[in-house]
Order: C-alpha cells, then sequence, then structure tokens
C-alpha cells in the first residue's frame, strides 16, 4: 500500500473477505493457501474494494449500487423510494446494516430519519461506476422525481441536487429549468461563483431544448445574470 492508509485498510478487509486471513484471539495470521504463496494483492485501492463489492451477495451488491447514485451520503428513506426491487424493500434496512459491518458503509444519522454514508467518496465511486449507463439514468431520474414530491417550501435548497440528477437522467429540459433557479438563487445570495457555474451550464444545454425553450428573453437573462455573477 505504500503507506496510503485507506488503501491499507481496504486491502486487509479484502484479505478479510476473501478468507485469506484467519483471526485468531484477536491476532491475524495468513491463511494455509495465502501462505503458500497463491495470495492475488489488488494492485490499486479501487481494485481493493471492487473485490470486497464482487463478495458480497446479490441484495448487499444492488443496495450499494442504488445507494451511490445517490451521493455519499445517503438518507433512508430517498433510497428506499428508489430501490428497483419492490419487494426486497423490507429487507433494506437490514442490508445497510450488513453493510455499515463489513466496513463499507457507516451509519450518520439515527432514527427516526436514518442516512448512511459510504467510508469513502472512492467506495462510491467504484460502487456507480458498476452499474449500466441505463441505470444510472432511470435512477437519477428516480431521485429527481422523489425530491420534487417535497413540499414546494423545501425545494429551494435542493435547486443544485435537481440540477444535479436530472443533467445525469439526460434530461435536458428539466436540467436547465434548475440551473437557472439555482442560478438565480446563487445570485440573490452572493454566490457568484456558482451562479456563474450554473447559468455557464444553461447556456452550454441551450442547443439540446425543444424549440421555444431557450427562446431570446430567457437566453438575454440567463447572460444577464452571468454578467451580474461574473462582475461580483
Amino acid at each position: 500500500a505504500e503507506g496510503h492508509p485507506f488503501f491499507t485498510d481496504e486491502l486487509a478487509l479484502a484479505l478479510r473477505a476473501a478468507g485469506a486471513i484467519e483471526v485468531s484471539d484477536g491476532v491475524a495470521a495468513l491463511a494455509v493457501d495465502a501462505a503458500a504463496g497463491t495470495l492475488d494483492l489488488p494492485e490499486t485501492v479501487q481494485a481493493a474494494i471492487l473485490a470486497r463489492i464482487d463478495r458480497l451477495e446479490p441484495r448487499q451488491q444492488l443496495a450499494i449500487k442504488v445507494a451511490s447514485v445517490i451521493g455519499r451520503t445517503f438518507p433512508f428513506e430517498l433510497l428506499h423510494a428508489i430501490y428497483p426491487v419492490e419487494p426486497d424493500r423490507p429487507l433494506l434496512r437490514g442490508k445497510l446494516d450488513e453493510l455499515e459491518g463489513l466496513a463499507l458503509t457507516e451509519q450518520e444519522a439515527p432514527d427516526p430519519n436514518p442516512a448512511w454514508a459510504y467510508r469513502q467518496e472512492t467506495t462510491r465511486e467504484v460502487a456507480y461506476d458498476l452499474l449500466l449507463y441505463s441505470q444510472r439514468r432511470q435512477l437519477h431520474r428516480g431521485v429527481a422525481e422523489a425530491l420534487e414530491a417535497r413540499a414546494p417550501e423545501h425545494l429551494v435548497p435542493l435547486y443544485p441536487r435537481l440540477a444535479w440528477h436530472w443533467g445525469r437522467a439526460d434530461e435536458p429540459q428539466q436540467t436547465v429549468f434548475y440551473l437557472e433557479r439555482a442560478g438565480d438563487q446563487a445570485v440573490l445570495e452572493g454566490a457568484y461563483q456558482e451562479a456563474a457555474g450554473f447559468f455557464s451550464e444553461a447556456m452550454r444545454l441551450a442547443p439540446q431544448l425543444a424549440e421555444g425553450d431557450a427562446d431570446p428573453y430567457r437566453r438575454a437573462h440567463w447572460e444577464r445574470q452571468l454578467g451580474e455573477a461574473m462582475l461580483g
């Protein structure tokens, strides 16, 4: 691991998952097969994480993959809402407890509104990369729709997240809708760097919008707000 603490940790956990380490009375030792020279060590931290995910049972694998779409921190309520296998949803809480026991995730918020987080962002990235593009699009759409179902007064701080999820769902109209609102809110709050990013992205996506959704007046508003942000 060349002194990398997280890689060292993941290597040890990968060895344990593979049965290459035996623990007796609090002392770890290489198993007989591993000591005989048949041990195949992952060469990167991503490979170590992937090896651990590959050894999970199917329901655990699906839970850790679906959660990766939400972000490093994922509320149980939101994960439950988008979990694609409805008959397994009652088992989901138990699977999250198991993933925590395997040191892949950790509970970040207690009941009654529990939330979990990946121990490292790299773990989330590896799990996310295991999803097909079509699966990602569908799940990002599910997250966006679940967030939109909240009360309107609670949506304002969610504008950037909604723009991000609709963007990953490959829905330019909805993406630009929330980019515009996130940009306007950022200008009001004096978050000029963020506002510039939102309006620049909206203008980049404008050619993908349906005719009439990027009329000259709307684009002029983006240009005006972008100028305000750049000046700020």
